[in-house]
């Protein structure tokens, strides 16, 4: 029987030990490595999320409205955790009823109407206790109505729903459905959370906007209708002074014929009518002065009944010749009124008349035929110390 030296027992046992030595190294470094590797892995996978979380926050931070909210964050959900389809369900009615504003993956777009959370079991658990649960969608024991894309979904192999929570209230549920089994890490469960508290905010807040807008857009609408009334108001106001001022000329007026028609009425001689025409007639028409004279038979003179354009009674049987360049003269051959409205204006179409005004001091006057049985018989005439520039009523100015 052969017996080792020592010395060989020795050199065996040391091999042994060393080969233990490395072998308890090498599996330490695995561990490690193994280690260092699901914590890369874990790493980049937590890194993924927050760029995607990123994207999330950038793209719902542009939505102006709750719909472009919706339409922006149910792919970005979808794409994190690698989902083959999803729908969006807002939470309504104090968090008893939901409705499918936006889907992805189904085979029909979302017209469904809004329905009642009891109809899912799993939506109104998720709602109530606020975390990610599975989904499904048992057979409805009531005649509750159903959502076809929430029962698409619920026929994948595995379906989970996320909470949309802000201020302690779910604001909404997005579902999501994977083809093959799937058990979400935390960190996936953390960015769904997180995403959703996200989304409700951003949800809350595009409502707040688009409330602000339309309200904005209402009082803008009611100020311009405030105005439109206004200025009708001021309109109707102007329009009531015209008539009143109006009103009170043709009153003043109808005052005044029916004072002249009275002294009129009294006249028993035809200088008693002369002297009430001119008294009367001159505060009818305005003026300041005026004169009544008739065309002596053989139509060549007037004789000036009354006048007071010199300030006193003409003399008794006052007469002057119906010359050419005189307004009376000009009335009685066209039986026409003839209306003077500037002394410069009476130059250039009555000259000797411009020379009578010079005198009296008159620079505007109104000449009225006096017509019995298509015949004029004389005129009447009234002046003006002021400038006349309309020629569209009956007033010397």
């Amino acid at each position: 029987m052969n017996v080792w030296p020592p010395e060989a027992n020795a050199i065996a046992a040391a091999v042994w030990v060393t080969l233990l030595t490395l072998l308890l190294v090498m599996l330490r470094l695995r561990r490690r490595a193994q280690a260092e590797y699901a914590a890369r892995v874990s790493a980049q996978r937590l890194a993924a999320l927050a760029d995607t979380l990123q994207q999330l926050l950038a793209e719902i931070s542009r939505a102006r409205t709750p719909t472009a909210v919706i339409e922006a964050c149910v792919p970005e959900f979808l794409q994190a955790v690698q989902a083959a389809a999803g729908a969006f369900v807002l939470v309504g009615d104090g968090g008893r009823s939901g409705e499918v504003l936006r889907d992805v993956g189904c085979d029909n777009p979302p017209t469904a109407p809004p329905f009642p959370l009891s109809a899912y079991p799993a939506l109104e658990h998720v709602a109530a206790r606020q975390v990610v649960a599975a989904f499904d969608a048992p057979a409805p024991v009531t005649d509750a109505p159903r959502v076809p894309a929430l029962d698409l979904l619920a026929s994948y192999r595995t379906s989970v729903a996320v909470p949309l929570v802000t201020g302690g209230r779910t604001a909404g549920i997005l579902v999501l459905a994977f083809h093959g089994a799937r058990n979400l890490a935390v960190d996936e469960r953390d960015f769904l959370l997180s995403g959703g508290r996200r989304t409700a905010e951003a949800l809350v807040r595009a409502r707040a906007y688009e409330t602000s807008e339309r309200e904005r857009a209402e009082a803008d609408a009611f100020r311009a209708r405030a105005h439109a009334e206004i200025r009708e108001r001021q309109k109707a106001e102007a329009a009531l002074r015209e008539s009143e001022t109006k009103y009170r000329a043709l009153a003043a007026r109808t005052s005044r014929l029916s004072q002249l028609s009275a002294a009129l009425s009294q006249a028993i001689s035809v200088g008693a009518v002369a002297a009430a025409i001119i008294r009367h007639g001159k505060v009818v028409l305005g003026a300041s002065a005026g004169s009544v004279a008739l065309l002596l038979p053989d139509r060549s003179r007037f004789e000036v009944l009354y006048s007071d354009e010199r300030g006193e009674q003409a003399a008794d049987a006052a007469t002057f010749a119906a010359e050419a360049g005189l307004c009376a003269t000009d009335v009685v051959a066209t039986r026409q009124p003839v209306f003077v409205g500037s002394f410069a204006d009476c130059q250039q179409r009555y000259w000797l008349s411009a020379s009578i005004a010079a005198t009296g001091g008159f620079a505007s006057a109104a000449v009225l035929p006096l017509v019995v049985e298509d015949a004029a018989i004389g005129v009447l005439g009234s002046t003006s110390p002021r400038r006349c520039t309309s020629t569209t009523n009956t007033r010397p100015c």
